[in-house]
């Protein structure tokens, strides 16, 4: 079987394998696609990952023909993936998008037209898929029939925000099911790529504390791990997975819209409404903040771009950004994740002097402003200063090669490395008043399974329900709902006399099992 190290990411997905006879990964560069999907309108059959995909493009040629299909081009859909609420948080990025989201059962759906329905999971199985294809034809590994039938012939190893919960992790192997990828092990990026950086570039010296700066399109993800020999532990992990590229792109969008309409509130009005260009537009604001990495200007052009009401003539759009403008609009994005870099510290019970190396990754990284911040953060904040900002690593690739590193352990191939990890989020049950009762606190190692007894509330209760909840607030309303689970068959006794043993395990996927008996 092939087995990868796949990069799952919001904006950009990628893999990477290790060659029989290597113990050094390799990037498999026609894997490397776009996480967007395109449903075309034709004949949906009910296999929505692995049906006609003639109706279904992925990567380059679904952004191609989003300007004349936008409602039924995804992207973006990590950062929904595994969440139930249309009106969440999580959804404020897609309101201008997608205006026909609904939330049916337990899972949020998009109507794709001819009463054809998918979800952020189907999203990313058709990328996974197209990666698993990409993969198997790069490598020149051609798919007999017989073998086209099995359940899986690829396995793999992929990637996960630090923070992402356990529905969304559940989601993600639900994903690599659809994509026919047995997926292996689920891995924590900012751990992935500290894997990478000691395994591949830093093999002398490495032994010390390191944090992971981890940016990306549509996540924030901060890991505190410290490397001693041949041992990765992670101390503690952060972050926040609304918070990355895609909101910059927004507020870029915003801010150009304003600066060209110079106080026309209609020609505000023709742009905003314009959902086509709207979406151009962000496209190009994309492009524009890449290109102010490496250059001090740069121009956005759309010729034809819509129409003035008041003329009724096309538009074209126009309008020079200046990198400083860029980085007043960052500025905001780039205190919240020092704030929470600094929580992560206070977590790992780590003084800022002792860190010896923050290793950049994630694409947003590339940003001077975001680099510069760091190194003043640190100048300013330590006694020391000691602390390097590594940016000689490749942000957008060692995530992926940590993934491979991962699987060369699970498979044998490499040895000599032990990887400790830690659980993102607390979880618990609901106890007596909406409380949280924590089972497993954040940053406890995992695997790992605690028991604890309870009892009955009222005399003769013969049922218990027990609520699960994942999240740091003591009130469960304000924590992730993950689920239920029924008790019965308890022996009619006054209260307090049951005994209920309630048992949560927690995997190395960081994926959740709970059990109960009397």
């Amino acid at each position: 079987k092939l087995t990868l190290g796949i990069d799952l990411g919001t904006t950009n997905t990628l893999a990477s394998y290790i060659p029989k006879g290597s113990k050094t990964p390799v990037i498999l560069n026609q894997t490397k696609i776009p996480s967007v999907v395109a449903y075309l309108q034709k004949s949906f059959n009910n296999d929505s990952t692995n049906g006609d995909r003639n109706n279904i493009l992925v990567g380059e040629k679904a952004i191609n023909q989003s300007r004349v299909n936008s409602q039924n081009t995804f992207k973006a859909m990590k950062r929904i993936i595994g969440t139930t609420d249309p009106h969440g948080d999580a959804f404020k990025g897609f309101i201008n998008q997608y205006t026909h989201h609904l939330n049916i059962k337990d899972t949020v759906k998009f109507d794709v037209g001819s009463g054809k329905e998918i979800t952020a999971v189907d999203v990313a199985g058709q990328v996974l898929s197209e990666v698993r294809i990409q993969a198997l034809n790069e490598l020149e590994i051609n798919e007999s029939s017989k073998e086209k039938n099995k359940s899986f012939d690829v396995d793999a190893v992929i990637t996960v925000p630090a923070y992402f919960n356990n529905l969304q992790r559940k989601a993600t192997l639900k994903a690599a099911t659809l994509a026919k990828i047995n997926c292996l092990r689920i891995i924590n990026e900012p751990t992935a790529a500290a894997l990478s950086f000691g395994v591949l570039q830093q093999k002398d010296n490495r032994d010390g504390i390191f944090a992971v700066y981890d940016l990306g399109g549509g996540t924030f993800d901060i890991s505190i791990l410290e490397l001693d020999g041949s041992v990765f532990e992670v101390r503690a992990t952060s972050g926040d997975l609304q918070l990355g590229g895609e909101d910059l792109d927004y507020l870029l969008r915003t801010y150009v819209i304003d600066k060209f309409a110079k106080g026309n509130e209609s020609l505000k009005k023709d742009m905003v409404s314009d959902e086509n260009f709207m979406n151009e537009l962000l496209k190009n604001c994309e492009t524009c903040k890449i290109e102010l990495s490496r250059v001090s200007s740069t121009t956005i052009a759309i010729p034809f771009a819509f129409k003035n009401s008041e003329t009724g003539d096309m538009v074209n759009f126009k309008i020079n950004i200046e990198e400083p403008e860029l980085d007043k609009l960052a500025e905001p994005m780039v205190k919240k994740s020092l704030k929470i870099f600094r929580k992560c510290l206070k977590d790992a019970k780590i003084d800022k002097k002792d860190i010896k190396q923050i290793l950049l990754v994630g694409g947003m990284t590339r940003m001077p402003f975001i680099r510069n911040s760091l190194s003043e953060t640190f100048a300013k904040d330590s006694s020391s200063s000691s602390t390097i900002v590594n940016s000689t690593i490749n942000p957008d690739d060692s995530v992926c090669l940590g993934a491979s590193i991962q699987a060369g352990l699970l498979k044998g191939e490499i040895k000599d490395v032990l990887l400790l990890d830690v659980n993102p989020l607390s979880l618990g049950m609901e106890t007596y008043g909406g409380v949280m009762s924590k089972m497993l606190v954040k940053n406890c190692n995992v695997p790992i399974e605690v028991k604890e007894q309870f009892t009955t509330g009222i005399d003769n209760q013969q049922i218990v329900k027990i609520v699960i909840y994942q999240g740091e607030s003591n009130l469960c309303r304000d924590n992730v709902k993950l689920g239920e689970l029924l008790l019965s068959g308890i022996p009619q006794l006054p209260k307090g006399v049951p005994k209920i043993e309630v048992s949560f395990k927690l995997d190395s996927n960081g994926i959740l099992n709970v059990s109960a008996k009397e």
